[in-house]
């Protein structure tokens, strides 16, 4: 009696037991077939010759009773294929609700994009702004009022072909959940002098 040799990676094997030559459930034919059916299935997935990248600029003002945020995305969409491409670049930037404490939609809109055979393009959003007020209670009133406002959180860009979806970059990943769903910010109420 021989002892059965299998090795790790081989997915067929012959068997033999007993003296009794016995066939692995797997023969060699079923291992290729396997696997040019997998290699089918991954040459059908489409990987998109459409990428992106972006960088944030953030600066901050703050006052004694105030804080003003602002953010503009700075989105680099890369094209490797050799045809241009029209597409559009949708964002939101969002922030939070000093109320509510709610996330709102601070800054959000589209814009066309039109990208070269093996070219890169810049886009620049427009300049969102946040404003956090949180007043000083007067002298002798020992009662906290209650912040205002809105504070920048994060932000999503989505890179869009028609109504297809190509690339999607969310700062922090949680806000996927909120984009195209939050409500839009009210302003804040100017502070009381």
């Amino acid at each position: 009696m021989r002892k059965a040799a299998l090795q790790m990676g081989f997915v067929a094997r012959t068997l033999i037991c007993h003296g009794e030559d016995m066939k692995f459930l797997a023969s060699p034919f079923t291992a290729f077939s396997l696997s040019i059916f997998a290699l089918v299935a991954v040459a059908q997935a489409e990987v998109s010759p459409v990428h992106m990248r972006i960088e944030a600029s953030n600066k901050a003002e703050t006052t004694k009773t105030s804080s003003t945020q602002t953010r503009t995305l700075t989105v680099y969409v890369d094209n490797s294929s050799q045809e241009q491409v029209e597409l559009k670049v949708k964002y939101v930037i969002f922030g939070r609700d000093a109320t509510s404490k709610d996330i709102v939609t601070v800054g959000q809109g589209e814009v066309p994009v039109s990208v070269k055979p093996h070219g890169q393009e810049k886009v620049t959003t427009p300049e969102a702004k946040a404003t956090y007020n949180e007043p000083k209670p007067a002298k002798g009133q020992a009662k906290k009022v209650d912040p205002s406002g809105q504070k920048i959180v994060g932000h999503g860009v989505q890179l869009m072909k028609g109504d297809t979806v190509l690339a999607e970059i969310y700062e922090p990943q949680s806000m996927k959940d909120n984009f195209g769903k939050a409500a839009a910010a009210t302003p804040a109420a100017a502070p009381k002098k």
